[in-house]
Parts: C-alpha cells; sequence; structure tokens
C-alpha cells in the first residue's frame, strides 16, 4: 500500500477526538460575565459592535478585544485530554475555578459557562466547561487576557472630544536637548482661530495647534496597566510630557507621560484617573513635543 494510507491509518485516539471546547453562538452572545476572585466584570452588547463594561463610570468595551475573546472561546481547542475524576478538580484549580466565564445567548434559557483554572507545567492551562466533567489543556494566550479583565475589554481610547470642543491647550515637557529646560506654552480658542497667550502673545498656527489635538483625539492606549507601580519606575509623577485640554465649562483633561518601559512603550495616565496607568506607542511622543516656534506663526517672528 502506499505511503499515504499507511499516514492515514496511523492515527491516534487524541487525533479523531473533536477538540473544540465550548460550544456556543457567538454572534448571539448578549452579555459575558467574568468572575475572578471577588472581581466581577460584565460586559453587555448594546448594538451589533458596541459593548458596555459595568465599571463604576460603565466604561465602553473594545469591540476588538470583545470580539477577540468571543472569537477566542469559539475556536479554543484542546491540546490534551486529562483524565480525572470529580474529585480531582480542586487539584487543577477547577473547584472553585480560578475565573469563570458565563455566555449569555439569545433564544437559549441555560448560558454557556466555561472555567479556568490552575497553569499547567507545560506552559498550558486546565480548563473545562460546566456540561462536561472532561478536562482538557489549552494553550495559554487567550487566558492570559482573559485574566487581564478590564485592562484588556476597556476602550482603549483616551479623549473623546471633537476638534470643536477645545477652548483652550497647555504643553509643557522636557527640552530632549537640554534636561534642565522645560518648554511650556498656551493657547486660547478664540473663534475659530487659535492665539497664544504664554509665553508670547500673538497669533498661533491655527494647523499646529489643531495638529496637536487630532493626535489627542485619535490617542489609543497600547494597553491598561494591571497592579499598582510603586517604585516610581513610570515617573508619572515629574512627567516629561504634559498636556492640558481645556473643554467647555471648564472641564480640564490633562494627559501625563512618563518614563517608557522595557519594551519601549511609554507609561502615561490622565490626570484625573491617576491610578489606571496605560502604555503609549513611541510614536506619539515627538508628535506631542510640538515646538513653540511652530506654533508661532511666522508673520509675528
Amino acid at each position: 500500500v502506499s505511503d499515504k494510507i499507511i499516514d492515514l491509518l496511523n492515527t491516534s485516539v487524541f487525533d479523531l477526538r473533536d477538540k473544540r471546547v465550548l460550544d456556543f453562538q457567538r454572534g448571539d452572545t448578549t452579555k459575558f460575565v467574568i468572575q475572578k476572585g471577588t472581581e466581577k466584570i460584565i460586559g453587555t452588547r448594546l448594538d451589533k459592535d458596541r459593548w458596555q463594561l459595568n465599571t463604576h463610570n460603565n466604561i465602553m468595551a473594545d469591540p476588538q478585544a470583545v470580539s477577540d475573546l468571543l472569537f477566542g472561546l469559539d475556536s479554543l481547542e484542546a491540546v490534551a485530554f486529562v483524565p480525572v475524576t470529580s474529585k480531582d478538580l480542586g487539584t487543577y484549580g477547577l473547584n472553585p475555578p480560578k475565573v469563570q466565564v458565563t455566555l449569555s445567548i439569545q433564544g437559549e434559557n441555560n448560558p454557556a459557562i466555561f472555567l479556568i483554572g490552575n497553569l499547567a507545567d507545560d506552559d498550558t492551562v486546565y480548563v473545562k466547561t460546566d456540561k462536561s466533567d472532561q478536562v482538557v489543556r489549552v494553550k495559554r494566550d487567550l487566558i492570559d487576557n482573559i485574566s487581564k479583565g478590564v485592562a484588556w475589554l476597556r476602550d482603549k481610547r483616551i479623549f473623546n472630544f471633537t476638534i470643536e470642543d477645545p477652548t483652550r491647550l497647555s504643553v509643557k515637557y522636557h527640552n530632549e536637548n537640554s534636561e534642565d529646560e522645560t518648554i511650556t506654552y498656551t493657547c486660547q480658542r478664540i473663534g475659530s482661530n487659535w492665539t497664544l497667550t504664554s509665553p508670547v502673545k500673538e497669533n498661533a498656527n491655527n494647523t499646529e495647534v489643531n495638529g496637536i489635538l487630532y493626535e489627542l483625539i485619535d490617542l489609543n492606549a497600547d494597553e491598561f496597566v494591571t497592579g499598582s507601580l510603586n517604585d516610581g519606575s513610570a515617573s508619572l509623577d515629574s512627567p516629561q510630557i504634559q498636556v492640558t485640554v481645556e473643554l467647555s465649562q471648564k472641564n480640564l483633561q490633562t494627559l501625563q507621560i512618563g518614563r517608557a518601559d522595557s519594551s519601549g512603550l511609554f507609561y502615561a495616565r490622565l490626570e484625573q484617573d491617576p491610578e489606571q496607568v496605560f502604555l503609549l506607542n513611541a510614536e506619539v511622543i515627538p508628535k506631542l513635543k510640538t515646538k513653540l516656534e511652530w506654533i508661532r506663526t511666522t508673520e509675528n517672528e
């Protein structure tokens, strides 16, 4: 017989088993609940691509992260099947589970429940569903993201305003050519034009000022940092860049950018929410360090 026949017959029981872990209709999912210890995250579908998270201020979810969550669970496959009894579940961190994900499906009375347990020696994770006694091991990539909770699932946009909303812009940053020198300037909107009010009083270059604002409008966090940064490694108490936008009704929003981490991303936060630190791509830094001479119009130089 041919080699192809030999290869076909040389198949293990594992090769023949259905390796899909969780069976649900991700397109019909209306709500997810992630329970990790005392932390509970509830995500509710508002419409086709919009989800809301039940945080203290009901922030929007990142639609791509939610899509990755649902698609990842729907396509998750076992890399190994573990023969256990119900008495062994605690050994694998599944009774109670380390993390439980509950998915509510439109038109179905019973939710789909996914249980996450301990990390295995080969860097996989023990998991199971509530509808089966079978414990399996899966790759940990999706599980690691789920464990990040809100930091992974939340909307990555930093600001929520349009180009017409700001009335004042203040920029402060350390001069990269002189560590002891700080560049500071403030612009005020008068009608549809911008005027420098500090350190000089003159018309401002509208294109350059709006360029900074558009950068803020489009600003997205690469990721949100979980846990605290008590060692001062982020240098956010003395940021290298600070940009303040004043919106209508004296609403101030201040972005503070500190040092870079080991991967080259920069720590940042909003002054109004100092405990929530996030990481920004290095490409943002020079765009926010717009030079004062560029803000000044040539007719006033």
